[in-house]
């Protein structure tokens, strides 16, 4: 890293502590809050110097609150909302409104970025997978269109992982909880031998289903093997190479439904108006699989005092076979498998450095490659609805590929002592992506070797003003676009594969404050954001008898617009409470109805209305709670010369969402397609023992859920459509209901070295 970088900003805090200073010394030193070092822009710099809406986690936060994978990520930060899709380890995440109902379709884009060490990971297949090893996580919120290498709408998740350090380091984490949890995390850093230094992490994890089956796994069992390589090779003293190797399997079974009607079809049948601690049936239920490998290679060169160079090269495969039976919860008994073969490589050059003083830059190109085969057998009785057996399958074999200039320059011209910044960003992206399809039903080919293919070009510029107005006090307005690329509908009806859809563009307005007061006791953020979406891509039922049809179009215009607030607060030296609360407020602007949809009368006579109609009012930004809340409590409550004692407490709070776009307040009953709002209580006390050489050991209670809370992890509205079909009239009538897991408690035991 460039060796004169940020002066200026060091300078406009000399009276500040070093970074990664913590507060407190017992016994009668002044608490401080501790400084966070991010690296969002491609630079090393101080979380509340940065001027972007960004949260961090430490190691240690994480450590402390239980946080094992992006499932925890994302239940700890209110900008971000999750559902767990069908598979039980696949998300539908979602930030500031953005993000896909489906990742389960290789042939188009999610709306949030997730990154190792900033490697892009395209396929969320396998992402409750244990997140271990990590030094630190950073999300970033809003459009990510300059400096991240893939262009996404939402926001992005960066994953840093610890380095080797050269030194002889051991770590050992064992956990035991509810339906015989077990956790295993070994961390061993090894002497450096030469100039090369290494950290081998491995670890197993492994917890019972949470719904009992006698005919196959339990739903929501959870099993999983995987390791991280990291070797650090100082090949001269300016040239650093960082490579890294990870892999790991994970074995799942999906979430449960239940209907909340008994149709009297099944006897012995359980209804979702409570959640059941076992199916009413045997069912025949394989777990579900991932299995992936990556590797990264980093090189940095420090050019000169002025100028550092880095190349990024990720490679990655992922293997993913997924059992899901939704247990009769549509009335209609339903089963399906999904297989992806996944394969992606990028690579991208970095040159940051510094003219001055007074000016920063950074360039990069960056690559991007991914090939995708994803299968699907889905079989369903629509012998009540006059279908009779209907078994489906689909292939189908993606190819996109992603390539990009891009560059930002910050210049804090030589006036009011050098506190005011202007940063100018600016990316060019061209995107290719196609796509083949079979589609057999009954085993007869109603599709073979369709395709389609697309290219698209974008220009995205970004443009902050950061002003520092003391040492403890900074705003920033900034506008930033992004966009997302194009593609196409793996469940389009037969004959309609080649009808794709253009990229959605978002441009954002955003005015954010960081401060610190009370000598660094008080932290208080803020960023007030307003983004414009256009084209945006939304899926609409293409069948009026069939549901599992479906086409996307560029159909709406939105505008999403919210505030987000962070509170840290340190009384004294043993106590440290946390604030993050998120509001959002979404809403269709426009909403066009599309030829070839369910609103089309061609397709379906009884549609009420006629293509090019507005029907935003049938519409609702899914996944999206109006108020989000986290609350955080560190105390630590008990110390002697050889040991402490900490408690930590934390409650999270998510309002009513829909799980479904196509149910706007124009949608009759549309509440069956909604969660109510909840709360969530995690605790954990921790005692940390010093021993004779120099070690630690720390022996630790935890609950996930304390107070048992229930409520609904997923909801789908059945019993009609969103306007009149032959089969019924518009609305819902009914939902299958998956009920979240209960209360779970354990013990941590830790030895470090």
């Amino acid at each position: 890293m460039s060796k004169t970088l940020n002066l200026k900003r060091l300078s406009a805090r000399r009276a500040a502590l070093p970074l990664a200073v913590l507060a407190v010394i017992a016994g009668g030193a002044q608490a401080q809050i501790e400084e966070v070092v991010v690296t969002a822009q491609k630079r090393t710099e101080n979380l509340q110097e940065t001027p972007i809406a960004i949260s961090a986690l430490t190691s240690n936060d994480m450590e402390k609150r239980g946080i094992l994978d992006y499932d925890d990520i994302v239940k700890s930060m209110p900008t971000l909302s999750q559902t767990p899709y069908p598979s039980s380890d696949l998300l539908i995440l979602y930030m500031r409104g953005q993000g896909v109902s489906d990742p389960m379709q290789v042939t188009s884009d999610g709306s949030v970025g997730l990154y190792i060490d900033g490697l892009y990971i395209s396929r969320p297949q396998g992402a409750l997978f244990d997140l271990a090893g990590l030094e630190r996580v950073e999300v970033l919120r809003g459009p990510q269109g300059t400096l991240y290498g893939r262009n996404t709408t939402g926001g992005a998740v960066n994953l840093i992982t610890a380095k080797p350090t050269g030194e002889f380091g051991f770590k050992q984490n064992l956990s035991f909880g509810s339906r015989d949890y077990f956790r295993s995390l070994t961390t061993v850093d090894l002497p450096a031998i030469g100039d090369l230094a290494a950290k081998l992490t491995v670890m197993k994890r492994n917890q019972d289903g949470y719904v009992k089956n006698a005919g196959g796994a339990d739903f929501g069992m959870n099993d999983q093997l995987g390791g991280r390589l990291a070797l650090r090779w100082d090949a001269a003293e300016d040239f650093t190479v960082d490579y890294s190797l990870e892999t790991g399997t994970l074995e799942s079974a999906p979430i449960y439904y239940q209907s909340t009607i008994d149709t009297g079809l099944y006897p012995g049948y359980i209804t979702g108006e409570k959640p059941s601690g076992k199916t009413y049936r045997p069912m025949d239920l394989k777990p579900s699989e991932s299995v992936f490998e990556g590797h990264g290679l980093t090189l940095t060169w420090e050019a000169t005092d002025s100028l550092t160079v880095k190349s990024l090269t990720g490679y990655r495969e992922l293997e993913f076979d997924n059992y899901q039976n939704y247990a009769e919860s549509f009335t209609i008994p339903a089963y399906a498998f999904d297989g992806i073969d996944n394969r992606q490589f990028s690579q991208e050059l970095q040159f940051i450095g510094d003219v001055g003083n007074n000016l920063e830059y950074i360039v990069g190109l960056y690559y991007f490659k991914e090939t995708s085969d994803h299968y699907q057998n889905y079989v369903t009785d629509l012998t009540p609805v006059g279908g009779g057996i209907v078994d489906k399958d689909r292939d189908v074999t993606s190819i996109a590929k992603s390539q990009a200039i891009y560059s930002q320059v910050t210049w804090t011209p030589p006036v009011l002592d050098n506190r005011l910044e202007l940063t100018l960003g600016a990316r060019y992206t061209e995107d290719e992506r196609e796509a083949t399809r079979d589609f057999l039903v009954n085993n007869f080919p109603l599709e073979l070797n369709a395709s389609n293919k697309q290219s698209f070009e974008q220009f995205d510029p970004s443009f902050t003003v950061n002003f520092l107005w003391n040492d403890g006090l900074s705003t920033y307005a900034k506008v930033s676009t992004g966009y997302k690329a194009g593609g196409s509908s793996e469940g389009s009806a037969p004959g309609t594969f080649d009808q794709t859809f253009d990229p959605e563009e978002v441009t954002t307005y955003e005015l954010g404050l960081k401060s610190e007061w009370w000598d660094r006791r008080l932290q208080v953020n803020t960023a007030l954001f307003y983004s414009e979406f256009t084209d945006m891509q939304l899926a609409f039922t293409a069948d009026s008898y069939d549901a599992s049809l479906v086409q996307s179009y560029n159909a709406g215009e939105a505008t999403v617009q919210g505030a987000e607030l962070s509170v840290i607060l340190m009384p004294t030296p043993d106590l440290r409470l946390q604030l993050e609360y998120a509001y959002l407020d979404p809403e269709y602007d426009e909403v066009i109805a599309s030829t070839g949809s369910i609103f089309d009368p061609v397709i379906n006579p009884l549609s009420p209305y006629q293509v090019g109609d507005e029907i935003k009012k049938l519409f609702v930004v899914p996944y999206s709670p109006e108020n989000s809340v986290n609350l955080t409590a560190d105390y630590t409550f008990w110390r002697t010369a050889s040991m402490e004692a900490n408690a930590t407490v934390n409650y999270s709070y998510q309002s009513k969402v829909y799980d479904t776009t196509p149910a706007g307040p124009g949608v009759p009953n549309r509440d069956f397609y909604s969660r109510p709002s909840y709360g969530l209580v995690d605790a954990r006390i921790g005692f940390v023992f010093d021993l004779p050489r120099g070690d630690t050991a720390t022996v630790a209670l935890w609950g996930r859920n304390i107070f048992d809370k229930e409520y609904r992890q997923h909801v789908i509205g059945l019993g009609g459509a969103v306007v009149p079909t032959p089969l019924g009239p518009a609305g819902f009538t009914f939902s299958a209901v998956s009920w979240a897991e209960p209360a779970t408690y354990g013990i941590d035991l830790i030895y470090e070295y």
